[in-house]
């Protein structure tokens, strides 16, 4: 009874072969070139990792299945496509020699082998392989050829056949590697000509951001704007064009464009409708207002406007944190100027409110001038207005010979007694100042926390 059931037991061992093992390593597989077909470039490597590695489960577990064939061939353009081409190419060319194996899975491994040929820089090698499969009796091997064939060539510097063979693929694959070949040589003004195109066409990849940064940075704004602004009116997803959007507000607002950077906040808030988003938008406009202001009364006021339209935000809890900073500094006075300076120095660092700094570094020099700290608040006003630095300039060596701004021009020593002094004073207010702010941050979490348990109904535990 027990030799009857034999066979029956080792049919079923080798179903759950293919059923554990080749089933599940085909869906990572059929994943991964969804995920690659879409641009998701790490997500594809990944799956096809994860394919790779179920695969070679069943060439561990059954080395003489009847399935070691289909499993040579997933592991091995699994492995490939990962980019771990030393096992690939040794199960590719294991598979190679199977005679019989279906022409079409032949061909995607004889691809898959070239990919790896390619990766280790045989060019040559990888095109004589790649050629014959341009005339395959199947569309999606001819397509995939033609995408490595293109990548090929452009690797050896033959443009117009690379634009014959990409004009093959369907879609906007193409484009995407001609685009990722002009930003790998500095061409910005193809890269960006060919990225308005995708962007016409709302073919949204995850690298967009980071190629609008890198556009942006290379002086090309107007074509990253523009890059944004197509994207921002496109059907990708949600998220990601506000995200976008606020990187341009960014980039915008970090060299002074303050409507460039206010527009590109409000499209986001355009595109976005939820509550975080709204309060996020709503918070990066009064950073801006900010930006503009040069009296304390007017942030103050502007801050107590907006607050509870921004509530909930990070960044209105960091503009938040740092006014208190600033407060907190001027609250205590020694009649030395040195925490206004420390002030100036947050709404500066913290605030990028230039504006503001710079009226409150040119107050120490009214209020107190009879301090070397009044020269190092000037010197520090003529960087945030350049225009007038001659002027700072020549002041500083007149009134305060002896302090920390004249020793930067080199007119006395910089470790005489006072500038050293000032150094004290200044680190004193700094420390008084972060020391009250710690307590106050500390209090305000008990209370949080008081409130939340009310919320809860129980104190908190």
């Amino acid at each position: 009874m027990k030799r009857s059931w034999t066979p029956i037991f080792i049919l079923l061992v080798g179903g759950c072969a293919y059923f554990n093992g080749i089933y599940n390593s085909k869906s990572a597989a059929r994943s991964a070139d969804r995920q690659y077909a879409r641009g998701e470039s790490f997500a594809a490597a990944d799956s096809y990792r994860a394919s790779a590695a179920r695969a070679d489960s069943v060439l561990a577990r059954h080395p003489r299945s009847r399935w070691r064939g289909e499993a040579l061939y997933l592991s091995g353009r699994g492995h490939a496509f990962a980019n771990e081409c030393g096992l690939a190419l040794q199960r590719l060319d294991e598979y190679l020699t199977i005679p019989n194996e279906p022409a079409e899975r032949r061909e995607r491994a004889l691809i898959a082998q070239a990919s790896c040929l390619l990766y280790n820089r045989q060019l040559i090698a990888a095109d004589t392989i790649l050629t014959p499969l341009l005339g395959s009796a199947h569309r999606k091997v001819r397509a995939e050829a033609a995408l490595w064939s293109g990548r090929v060539a452009l690797a050896l510097g033959d443009v117009p056949r690379a634009g014959q063979l990409l004009a093959m693929v369907p879609g906007g694959a193409a484009t995407w590697e001609f685009i990722i070949a002009a930003f790998e040589q500095r061409d910005y003004a193809t890269a960006e000509s060919l990225l308005v195109l995708r962007a016409t066409a709302g073919d949204w990849r995850p690298e967009v951001p980071g190629r609008v940064r890198v556009l942006w940075g290379a002086g090309r704004r107007d074509g990253a704007v523009r890059v944004v602004d197509l994207y921002g009116r496109s059907r990708a997803a949600q998220m990601s064009r506000v995200a976008l959007h606020f990187i341009a507000s960014d980039l915008a607002a970090a060299v002074g464009d303050t409507a460039l950077a206010r527009r590109q906040a409000e499209n986001a808030g355009n595109v976005g409708v939820t509550a975080a988003v709204e309060a996020e938008v709503r918070a990066r406009l009064l950073a801006l207002r900010i930006r503009e202001l040069d009296a304390l009364s007017d942030v103050y006021a502007a801050v107590a406007r907006d607050s509870a339209r921004a509530a909930g935000s990070p960044l209105l809890r960091r503009i938040q944190d740092n006014l208190m900073l600033m407060r907190l500094s001027v609250a205590r006075v020694t009649g030395t100027g040195a925490e206004i300076f420390v002030a100036a120095e947050v709404v500066r660092d913290s605030l990028s409110a230039s504006r503001l700094a710079h009226s409150m570094f040119k107050s120490i020099e009214r209020d107190y001038p009879d301090y070397e700290i009044a020269a190092r608040a000037l010197l520090a006003a003529s960087v945030l207005a350049p225009d007038s630095a001659a002027v700072y300039r020549a002041r500083i060596l007149e009134r305060w010979p002896r302090s920390f701004a004249a020793a930067r021009f080199g007119a006395i020593d910089p470790d005489s007694s006072t500038v050293q002094g000032e150094d004290v004073a200044l680190r004193n207010a700094w420390r008084f100042a972060t020391a009250q702010l710690a307590d106050s941050l500390k209090e305000r979490r008990r209370v949080d926390s008081l409130a939340a348990a009310a919320g809860r109904g129980g104190p908190p535990r």
